[in-house]
């Protein structure tokens, strides 16, 4: 089994290899729009089965982040998170 410091270690390490690279590419828009519709932002609200890393769809487009286990990434107008399955 894992210790946490070498779980910690693999996960800056993949963090850091999957970063390289990972540009917008020539052309790309800073501003181009999210995928999902505002007006669903009324729904948002921390559930007890949902916990949020940002509350901005903008700045999770950048992000990488790994849920706990039993949990699922999720990304919608009320930013991104894991909730549990």
């Amino acid at each position: 089994m894992l210790d946490d410091r070498t779980t910690r270690s693999t996960l800056a390490l993949l963090a850091a290899v999957l970063g390289v690279g990972c540009s917008a590419g020539e052309g790309a828009s800073e501003t181009s729009p999210t995928l999902v519709a505002e007006d669903s932002r009324a729904r948002c609200g921390e559930g007890t089965d949902r916990r949020s890393i940002s509350t901005d769809p903008t700045d999770c487009r950048h992000m990488l982040f790994v849920c706990a286990p039993g949990e699922t990434p999720f990304f919608d107008a009320c930013g991104c998170g894991c909730e549990r399955q």
